[in-house]
């Protein structure tokens, strides 16, 4: 079996498992995934135009679906040059979170574009969302690139204007595709966590430590509806630690399934 032959077939077997059908949008379906996706953001992600010109170039615009109920969208943006992939955004459904919808999609878009010969994705996420974050490096195994301080610029109505725009940039190499690594940070001196009071904590790590992690809290949407102020605080804490910690020499090797971002020194 080639390599896209294996991908497609464990693409396959994902949405099987989440008991949805994954498969590109249709023109007449672009309405119904712009309206999904504004549903879900408040300010759209992407507009039904600018979904309607990418789906008529030949950009990766897709669709997961229960019968015939579309239940989740993800829009990616050929990138010319390094013939790379852009993810611009995946979303599903809120009820069905946790279901494997959104790694079905995942694998889709990596058997998409083994078949086109495109070898990386890359897309940016929140940092301080853990569930994405375990997603994107338990799940997934991408690699961070950098760290970018409001990314989308200053934020203007909408659902969640207060979630912050602040994104790090991860880097998916489809040549090797693994399943969830269980990794715990529990040992690791931790450069930022919570203190009994559940505010963010900075601290140093022992002199020559080679490795170290970075706590965040396991659920930050609901700090953002109960305390925006103590959101801000993380959102400040987690920026300049991280952004320290990457220009001080450290990378992200991983992210635990307890919250912890774990970095490592290269020797």
């Amino acid at each position: 079996m080639s390599d896209v032959e294996g991908a497609i077939a464990q693409a396959r077997d994902a949405a099987t498992a989440a008991g949805v059908a994954v498969r590109p949008l249709t023109l007449e379906e672009c309405g119904t995934a712009a309206a999904l996706l504004a549903g879900l953001w408040g300010v759209p992600p992407v507009g039904l135009p600018v979904l309607v010109a990418l789906h008529h170039t030949g950009h990766y615009v897709a669709g997961a679906f229960v019968g015939a109920d579309l239940v989740g969208v993800c829009v990616g943006i050929v990138s010319p040059g390094d013939v790379g992939l852009h993810s611009h955004v995946t979303g599903v459904l809120p009820e069905l979170a946790g279901h494997g919808v959104g790694a079905a999609i995942k694998l889709h878009q990596r058997a998409w574009c083994l078949e086109r010969g495109i070898e990386t994705i890359r897309w940016t996420f929140d940092p301080l969302v853990a569930g994405n974050a375990w997603f994107n490096f338990g799940r997934l195994g991408v690699t961070l690139e950098r760290y970018v301080v409001d990314f989308y610029g200053e934020t203007r109505g909408g659902t969640r204007p207060e979630l912050g725009r602040d994104r790090v940039l991860v880097a998916w190499d489809l040549t090797r595709a693994r399943g969830p690594v269980a990794v715990s940070g529990e040992e690791l001196p931790l450069l930022l966590a919570a203190d009994a009071d559940g505010r963010p904590q900075v601290r140093t790590a022992p002199q020559g430590a080679p490795e170290a992690a970075i706590a965040v809290p396991r659920h930050i949407e609901r700090i953002r509806e109960e305390d925006p102020g103590l959101r801000l605080a993380w959102r400040v804490a987690l920026r300049e630690t991280l952004t320290a910690a990457l220009a001080d020499g450290w990378r992200v090797t991983g992210f635990s399934r307890d919250g912890r971002y774990l970095l490592a020194r290269d020797s």
